[in-house]
């Protein structure tokens, strides 16, 4: 029996803030010609370096970073529907480079909203999608089901 290589892959590194997972996306990126999607919350935004280990420039070693230091601090913050859009947006136009998408990042909710179709709920009177199985996310959603 052979192995064969998936149709659409997908590499996503988790894990704690300064556990190693950019350079270890670094690595895999320039080995198997892949671009990084930046899957955590706060690295989204500009201006938080040193509070989020944002990955340096040079440290990036000219690999493509996505969604890394998109909006400013005074935008409004992000949903996980616009993190999913972008995303998904990102991985289809790095497949189309014939390339190999990796998205590495800390926020769980972001990298499940990917992973797990259906992970979250939106609320219709904010707009905030909530992760039905993280303990107060899954609260929030049994209790708006009850009004």
């Amino acid at each position: 029996m052979s192995a064969s290589r998936p149709m659409r892959p997908l590499v996503v590194i988790v894990g704690p803030t300064g556990s190693g997972k950019s350079q270890l996306a670094v690595s895999l990126a320039r080995h198997y010609n892949g671009e990084i999607i930046n899957g955590d919350a706060l690295q989204i935004y500009k201006g938080l370096p040193i509070t989020t280990n944002k990955i340096s420039e040079s440290e990036q070693e000219g690999i493509p970073h996505h969604l890394l230091g998109s909006i400013g601090l005074e935008e409004e913050p992000w949903t996980v529907k616009q993190f999913l859009k972008k995303a998904q947006d990102a991985i289809e136009a790095i497949r189309l480079k014939g390339k190999l998408p990796i998205v590495v990042g800390g926020t769980q909710y972001y990298v499940q909203s990917l992973l797990v179709p259906n992970a979250v709920v939106e609320d219709s009177q904010s707009r905030f999608l909530t992760p039905r199985n993280r303990p107060l996310g899954g609260l929030y959603w049994r209790l708006q089901r009850k009004r």
